[in-house]
C-alpha cells in the first residue's frame, strides 16, 4: 500500500503546492469558514496509473512520467477514522461530481484499503441538478460562497 508522507493541518496559507488560483481561493474560504475542517490533511496527492513509455527509456524520464502523469487530487483530509477525497471547483457539476468520486475510489485502492474514503467537492456554487445524485452516491458537497459576506 502506497503511503502518503507527512500531513500537515489545514491553517490558511498565501499557497499550497499545485493549487490553481481559483482552487486557492476555494480552499481559503473553506478553511476561514471552520465549521468542517479535516483533523490533517495533504496536498495534491497522486492516483492512478502513469503513462506507459517504451522500455529503452532513461531511468530519470521513467521516474519524472511517474509523477507528471498521474492523476492528482487536490486535497486528503483525515477527518477521524475517514478519509476526505477533496476535489475543488469554482462551479460543481456532472465532471466535479466524475472526477471525485474517481479520484476517491482509485484513493481506496492505492492509499485506504479497509478505511472509510468520503468523496467531497468544495466549491463556490454547485449546479442544482447535480446535488441530488451526489447526496444519493455519498458524496458532500460544500458550497463555501464568501465567508466575509456573511
Amino acid at each position: 500500500m502506497a503511503t502518503l508522507g507527512l500531513a500537515e493541518k489545514p491553517v490558511l496559507a498565501t499557497r499550497y503546492r499545485h493549487m490553481l488560483r481559483e482552487d486557492l481561493a476555494i480552499w481559503r474560504k473553506f478553511i476561514v469558514n471552520g465549521k468542517f475542517l479535516p483533523d490533517k490533511v495533504w496536498y495534491d496527492v497522486r492516483v492512478g496509473n502513469a503513462v506507459t513509455l517504451g522500455d529503452d527509456e532513461p531511468e530519470w524520464m521513467v521516474r519524472m512520467n511517474q509523477q507528471l502523469t498521474r492523476k492528482r487530487i487536490d486535497v486528503v483530509g483525515k477527518v477521524g477514522l475517514d478519509f476526505w477525497v477533496i476535489e475543488l471547483k469554482p462551479e460543481a457539476g456532472y465532471d466535479a461530481f466524475g472526477q471525485v468520486v474517481y479520484y476517491a475510489y482509485d484513493f481506496q485502492r492505492e492509499y485506504a484499503k479497509g478505511a472509510s474514503v468520503v468523496p467531497v467537492i468544495v466549491t463556490d456554487f454547485a449546479d442544482p441538478d447535480v446535488l441530488p445524485v451526489c447526496s444519493q452516491a455519498g458524496v458532500l458537497v460544500f458550497e463555501v460562497g464568501d465567508p466575509l459576506e456573511e
